[in-house]
Parts: C-alpha cells; structure tokens; sequence
C-alpha cells in the first residue's frame, strides 16, 4: 500500500472511523463488527497509519487493521497473542515494529515478517513495567525512544534495547523404553554426551522414546518456549508448556527429532536442535530376509508352474491331437466341396464359352445351309426344264441343264462338308478334354475360333461392326497342344479383343451424339473403327500368338489382378471372371507356356501367347 496524501483519518465512538480528503473536504464513513459494520459501545480511542499506508485503529474490543486501497478490514485480540482486547495506543518504531498499548501490558508486532510468521510479543510489570491501566499516551521522539503514560507515571525506553539474543536449546535427557540414558548409559551406547550427540541407534524393541528439552535464555526465563516434531513420524511443530516430548511404538525406520525454541522476546532460534534416530529392524524383517523369502517363494512359484505346465502340456497335446484329426475331416471334407465347386466353376466358365462360340457357330453355318438350300432349288427347277426338254428332243439343251445340275451338286457337297466341319468343330469343343497332345497347325486353329468369335458376338449384337486381321506365319510349324484346350484360350482371347472394342465404339457414338455446334466431336472419336488382329510368329524354340486390339485399353491400377479368379470388369451377368483365370493356367500350368499382357490407355490391349515348340 502507498500512503495516501492530504488524508485526515479521525474516529468516533460509535459511528466507526472516517477518512477526510483535506483537498475536497469529502467524508467516507467505515464501520466494523463481525460483519464489518460498528456495534454499539464499540468506541475508538486511537488511529495510526503506518509508513507503508496501513492504517491501525485500536478500540475497547480489539486491534483493527485497515488496508485503504482494497478497504478490508482484519481484527486482532486476546486470541491472537494480545494481552488484552482493549487495546489503549499504538505507535511505530524507526524499524516498523507496531508497540500496542492494551489494559493488560505493552505487545510489540513485527509487521515487517512474513504474514504467516506475525507474532505478539508481551511486556507486563515482571518486565519493569508499572502496573497498567487505562492511558491513550503515547510518543516517540526523534532518536526513536517512545514514552509511555500512565495512572502511576512514564515509562520510557528505546526499542532498539530489548534483548533480541536467541535462545540456547538443549536435550536434557533422553529415556529409552523407560530407561534415563542420563543416568544409565548401559541401555543404549553412545560415544558422546546426551547434549552433545547427533544420532541415536536403538533396535526393534527400544521403539519407546521421550526427551527432556529446554530453551535457555536467562532474560524472563518464564516466558521462553519450546517446539518440537519428529519427522518420519509426525511432520507438524508441536508446542509444550512441560518442555517434554514423548513417542511410543515407533516402527523400525529413520527419523529426526528436531527442537527450537524462542525467549521471552519472542525471538525464535529456527534453526533449533536435531537428533537422528535409527531403530533397527528385527531380522526376519530386515532386506536379507527379504530376498530369502523372495527366493523361496520363487522357488515354489517354479515348482508350481513347472508342475503346472507338464499338466497343461499334457492335456494341450492331447485336445491339439483330436482337434487336428477333427480338423483333417473337416479339411477333407472341405477340399472335396472345394473340388466339386471348382469343377462346377470350370464347367460353368465352359458352358459360358460354348454358348459364345455356339452363337458364333449358328452364325457362321447358316452361310452353307443358305448355299445349299438354294441351289437345292435351283436343281429342283432345273430337273423339270430338263424332263420338258427330253420330250421335246433337244439333246444339246438336256446335256447343258445336266452339266448345269451336276455342277450344282459339287456346291451342295462342298457345303454341306463345310457345314459338317462346323459342327464337328463344335462337338469337338464342347466335349470334355482328353488331355492328350496332339500335333495341330496353330494358324488353323486361330482362323476357326477368330472366325467363330467375330460371328457369335455379331448374332448377339448385329448393329456391331469391326475389321479383323489375320497375319499368319506360313512357315509355323505344328506343335504338340491340346486343341480344345487353345481354342478355349484363343476363343477368350478373342471375345475379350472384340468385347472391349464394342465397349470403346459404344462410347465414341455416345460422345459424338452428346456434342453440340460448340463442343464438335474429336476425330479420333468420329473416325473410331474397331480393329482386331491375330499375329503368329515362330521365335527360337516358341510359337508366340498375339491377340491385338484398338480398345480403350486396361487401367494400369488392375493389371495385376486380370489374371486372379473371379475378378472381371463386366457388368454383373455379363462375365464370371474366370475366363482370363483359366486360360492362364491351361498356357502356364498345362503346356509350360507364358501368357502375358501389354496395354496403353486410349490405345488397345495385345496378350501374348508363348508356347513351346518340341521338334
């Protein structure tokens, strides 16, 4: 608080107190009882405001101390360490100290201290004072000396006299388990004096301790006293009137035992006295001990779990061996559903395939039915001309319509074997593989089931058109494959070729239907034309099949899963996909081969076929 200027601070006797600004002439009203308000008959006798702005107003109940800045008020009386709650005077001394008068004695207040350390140090008649009664007077002179007055007279002095010497604190005498160590120094061996000694060791049953403690001061020797705690046990300052400290059943374990003590000033000795305490444990709860019953128990803890874990070993090899023949059932059982399933699949991704190629074959026969049911026909009429010619006589006539005739039947055979070729290529197809290689002229194969894939995916679409290439080497030689087992592979193949170019013609129509007079089509998209080309080629030991065509093209984030069983990028109902799956392990796994794929977006796809030649 700083101190407040041109400030008048006056009080009354039952109103409270007042502060008066000298500059406005402004009067602020204080009033106090417990709930800071001023009871009757509670009167002021004195007011002081200290250096730092405080200001001290004693009345007949109490000592009031006043902070004009936050305005709150604190009381002290007799319960504080006053002699008496009616309280005379106050004055300030040149070090700051408070000297309050009060009807029981002088109290001296070292305000400078820290709050919690504040402390009421009283003077009566045993100090040299006259015996007190009621007296406002009081004042200090310039060299610091402050005279009291009084019924009997004046009493003066210089606070700076008052002995501020600390107090010599000592232990007198220590007792163990009822035993003086001051007059029986057998119970316990110390190497110096009780006064003099620092640390006591004692065992288990020495666990019963009192001290004799004095603080020595010989100015008003009454008024001295004497604090004491022993830490490990109770960690709080205890105060006694007996100068007697004792302590029972203490449990093994370090402790200090700490004194300090204060003269008749109040003048306290904080750095007291210590004696550390060492009680010794019993042995069997001493460390070693410790360990051997940790060992022990150790010990029986790994007989137990060995024991326990031969016993669970046991059993565990016992349940694993009837879950593992359990288990062989069940996988047994599994890998035949498993086989069945598969069968089902292959069976399924064959029917799948024969239905394209038997769409491709409908297609492709009606050609030679057409040939043959027409110029069956043709012969039909010509056989009446050639009956009406005979009546008539005109040999030369009947020789042309016969030559004409018999030219008609060679077309009726030669298509009627090309239609039978059809078919036996397609019961060929359809019945199961026999496993068995046999030489085959690769070109011929890729020509039929090119042929056959372009027409079945024609009788499903007829709207769809594409070019299809065939690049045949003459000079390939024949190698040992199972037929029906390629021409499923190159039939896939094939689909797939002429699938993703119908996909990719789908789109261009619909972005050239969806431009506008601004937004024209792309060239590339209004000249799009389907192209699907069969490339083989013999190369070293290898007769390599290339399947083109000019798609969209594979997203390069799938190409590693074309090839795994059931992942395919048709609609659902449009594909199982295991068609890719298969053909790949009927190349690799069946005739030792390589089947790979290399695709750009916006440009196409081409797989590639590597099969061994045997010569």
């Amino acid at each position: 608080s700083k101190k407040i200027k041109n400030t008048l601070w006056l009080g009354s006797e039952v109103n409270g107190f007042f502060k008066y600004n000298l500059e406005t002439g402004n009067f602020k009203q204080y009033n106090y009882d417990s709930k800071n308000q001023f009871s009757p008959g509670n009167s002021i006798s004195f007011i002081l405001e200290d250096r730092e702005g405080i200001v001290w107003v004693a009345t007949n109940s109490n000592l009031l101390r006043f902070d004009p800045n936050s305005e709150k008020i604190e009381s002290f009386g007799k319960k504080d360490g006053l002699p008496s709650n009616l309280v005379n005077s106050i004055i300030e001394d040149l070090e700051g100290n408070l000297w309050i008068s009060a009807s029981g004695g002088l109290s001296k207040l070292n305000k400078n201290a820290p709050r919690e350390q504040w402390n009421f140090v009283n003077f009566d008649a045993s100090d040299g004072l006259q015996n007190y009664s009621s007296s406002k007077a009081i004042w200090m002179s310039r060299e610091g000396e402050i005279i009291l007055g009084g019924n009997d007279g004046i009493i003066s002095f210089f606070p700076g006299g008052i002995n501020d010497i600390k107090p010599d604190l000592v232990i007198e005498d220590i007792k163990v388990s009822g035993v003086s160590l001051k007059s029986d120094s057998s119970a316990v061996e110390l190497e110096k004096s009780i006064m003099e000694t620092d640390e006591l060791r004692l065992s288990y049953t020495q666990n019963n301790l009192s001290f004799e403690i004095a603080s020595i001061h010989f100015m008003r020797p009454k008024k001295n006293k004497v604090m004491y705690m022993l830490e490990g046990f109770d960690n709080h300052w205890i105060s006694t009137d007996r100068n007697f400290a004792s302590f029972t059943n203490l449990a093994p374990g370090e402790y200090t035992f700490r004194v300090k003590g204060s003269n008749g000033d109040g003048i306290w000795d904080n750095e007291g006295k210590s004696l550390q305490i060492i009680i010794s444990p019993p042995w069997w709860k001493t460390w070693a001990a410790y360990i051997i019953y940790g060992l022990l128990f150790l010990a029986l803890v790994f007989a137990l779990a060995r024991f326990q874990r031969r016993r669970l070993l046991q059993a565990q090899i016992e349940k694993t061996r009837k879950l593992e023949l359990a288990q062989a059932k069940e996988i047994e059982k599994a890998y035949k559903e498993l086989k069945a399933t598969q069968s089902q699949l292959i069976q399924s991704e064959k029917m799948a395939s024969l239905g394209e190629l038997t769409a491709g074959i409908a297609h492709e026969i009606q050609n030679p039915l057409n040939f043959i049911n027409n110029f069956s026909e043709v012969n039909a009429e010509l056989i009446d001309e050639l009956n009406e010619e005979i009546e008539k006589g005109d040999m030369e006539e009947v020789k042309a319509i016969a030559t004409d005739i018999a030219t008609n039947e060679k077309k009726i055979l030669h298509h009627g074997k090309r239609a039978d070729g059809i078919v036996k290529g397609m019961l060929q197809h359809s019945r199961t593989s026999s496993n068995e290689k046999e030489p085959t002229d690769i070109n011929v194969l890729a020509d039929e089931y090119f042929r056959l894939s372009y027409h079945g995916l024609r009788a499903k679409n007829k709207s769809f058109n594409a070019d299809y290439k065939m690049e045949l080497d003459d000079t390939l030689p024949k190698i040992n494959v199972i037929p029906q087992d390629i021409g499923r592979v190159l039939l896939n193949l094939l689909n797939n070729a002429f699938y993703a170019c119908a996909q990719r013609l789908v789109l261009s129509e619909a972005e050239v239907s969806r431009s506008t007079a601004s937004e024209k089509p792309t060239k590339e998209n209004k000249n799009y034309k389907p192209v699907v080309t069969v490339v083989t080629t013999a190369k070293e030991n290898n007769v390599i099949i290339r399947v083109q065509d000019n798609g969209s093209g594979i997203p390069p984030e799938i190409m590693e899963k074309i090839f795994q069983p059931f992942f395919t990028t048709k609609p659902t109902g449009e594909g199982t996909g295991l068609g890719l799956s298969l053909s790949y392990d009927i190349i690799t796994k069946g005739h030792g081969g390589e089947l790979k794929v290399e695709s750009t977006l916006g440009e196409g796809t081409t797989f590639i076929v590597h099969l061994p030649s045997e010569k």
